[in-house]
């Protein structure tokens, strides 16, 4: 895995943010993102069929798994937003929290597109 990760990984933007409640009646909410932090993955787009089953009530029509060393764990657990060329992303959330699957020295993780 080590070697497929050298050979085939990109860089992607990783944001972390702050978010605070502007008006607690209407619950509405102001997201301040920080500077990204660069890190590599191996990325690799997931089709329809497949969003169906990993991913259960998203609809969008750009979904990817990325997949990133296990050290950055941290930083994925607090992102806000991912970046990949230049198209913004999310991760899957399930009852607020980031679905990821780790596998040994790295982590599996579902993004996709907010539409």
């Amino acid at each position: 895995m080590r070697e497929l990760f050298k050979e085939t990984s990109q860089r992607i933007k990783i944001y972390l943010g702050k978010e605070t409640i502007v008006d607690p009646i209407t619950k509405e909410k102001t997201k301040v993102l920080f500077p990204p932090k660069y890190i590599s993955a191996i990325v690799y787009d997931l089709t329809m069929a497949q969003a169906q089953w990993k991913l259960p009530g998203v609809s969008t029509n750009q979904i990817k798994t990325i997949i990133i060393e296990r050290k950055w764990e941290n930083l994925l657990l607090q992102c806000q937003k991912i970046q990949i060329d230049s198209v913004d992303y999310t991760g899957w959330k399930e009852n607020g929290r980031l679905q990821y699957k780790t596998e040994g020295d790295y982590i599996r993780a579902h993004i996709y597109v907010v539409l």
